[in-house]
């Protein structure tokens, strides 16, 4: 049996229907599932495309996976993430950024429970993968929002969506969908290059397989460009690239002032991995907003005249692991990542450091000169002792006499 935090509690609804169009683009911070809205009496989540069936329009695609799939009367079952919406049931045409959402699937093969109630409750510590929370939370509603009119948000959702599987249903769930593989390909860092599986091969047979990934109207409509081999390349593609990208940006993050400045200059973005590259932190300066881009050193320059650094991090993720009305139910795990801002303020610089030097006498040295002289006799007395001390005169030539004409010489 799963524990979890009850920290927050949330409700989705799960209802049939087909999406044809989406809301506005709206303002985005890091391209993410909205910040929670903690003001909604009874949070709820309403899906509002057809889980059973028809998958999120241009945000899936008609396959199977490795070694695993499931069949339908006409094609493959559908593999990406859902639509959902708040308690207000708004989502389609509406300006508010914080009604609609993006939850993945967190347990393969798990049917989701359709039309119901759903209990939402908060993940705790360490029950999903660190990488799972950041790849939810940033390829949320805005990521998709913002990029499925052009078909780039398909290859990006499906990956994240075979992550998902990876690193949280076959580790918490028991299921193969990564695991059942041989490896090395059993670790989705290993699918650099990888060509997809045609499906007619001996194992390990891997990446995304199908005979007809694309739905008819993405195809009749041009929502998405490439062909169905475009579609199973590019997403088996895909899983590599944000296998990387989610262990590089791993949470939890932290948003400080650079360590060992005399003068606040920039603000350093962590994470559990390292510096985080590529975020946005937004300043607040007497004229406005400025945003600035981390460099690879996770740094961001504080603009003049700053006041404060925020950037918006992966924050908790809601399971939606059962319905209201059948708590023993097991139904397909949903999970819903949002984000939570950090903040820091302008830190003035430290007070100036005071050194205090000690100085230590070098210890006397004392020099004794013995200086020859003639023949003398020095005695000094002190209580109880005498010492005689005597000195060599030095040599004494004799006296020089006249040098004869005629030296004699003897041999």
């Amino acid at each position: 049996m799963k524990v979890f935090s009850a920290r927050r509690v949330a409700v989705v609804l799960v209802a049939a229907g087909v999406a044809f169009m989406v809301s506005p683009s709206s303002a985005t911070t890091n391209g993410t599932n909205p910040v929670f809205d903690n003001t909604m009496a009874e949070p709820r989540l309403n899906t509002v495309n057809d889980m059973q069936s028809t998958g999120l329009q241009v945000g899936h695609i008609n396959a199977g996976l490795n070694e695993s799939f499931t069949e339908r009367a006409e094609d493959l079952a559908p593999i990406g993430p859902f639509l959902v919406e708040n308690d207000a049931n708004v989502c389609w045409g509406s300006d508010d950024p914080n009604v609609c959402y993006v939850a993945y699937c967190g347990e393969y093969g798990i049917a989701a429970y359709a039309p119901a109630w759903t209990n939402y409750e908060i993940a705790p510590n360490g029950y999903v993968d660190a990488r799972v929370t950041y790849l939810t939370w940033k390829y949320g509603y805005e990521f998709y929002d913002d990029n499925r009119e052009s078909g780039a948000a398909l290859a990006t959702v499906v990956a994240v969506q075979a992550l998902v599987w990876a690193w949280h249903s076959d580790p918490v769930h028991g299921t193969a969908v990564f695991s059942g593989v041989a490896a090395p390909y059993n670790d989705p860092l290993n699918w650099d290059g990888l060509t997809p599986s045609a499906h007619d091969d001996p194992s390990p047979r891997v990446g995304f397989w199908g005979p007809d990934p694309i739905d008819l109207i993405e195809e009749t409509y041009g929502l998405y460009p490439g062909t169905d081999t475009d579609a199973l390349e590019d997403s088996t593609q895909k899983v590599y690239d944000l296998a990387v990208e989610a262990t590089a940006k791993a949470g939890p993050w932290s948003l400080d002032q650079g360590p060992g400045e005399n003068v606040a200059t920039y603000v350093v973005l962590s994470g559990a991995n390292g510096p985080i590259e590529g975020e946005t932190v937004t300043f607040t300066t007497n004229t406005g907003d400025v945003e600035v881009v981390t460099d690879a050193n996770g740094h961001a320059a504080w603009p003049a005249d700053a006041s404060t650094a925020a950037v918006e991090a992966p924050g908790d993720t809601y399971i939606g692991d059962q319905v209201s009305y059948a708590p023993t139910t097991n139904i397909q795990d949903l999970l819903v990542t949002f984000g939570q801002p950090l903040q820091i303020q302008y830190t003035d610089p430290p007070a100036p450091t005071t050194t205090t030097t000690t100085t230590t006498a070098a210890p006397t040295t004392t020099t004794t000169v013995v200086v020859e002289a003639p023949e003398q006799t020095t005695t000094t007395t002190t209580p109880a002792t005498t010492t005689t001390v005597v000195v060599s005169p030095p040599d004494v030539s004799p006296p020089a006499e006249p040098e004869p004409e005629n030296p004699t010489f003897t041999g």
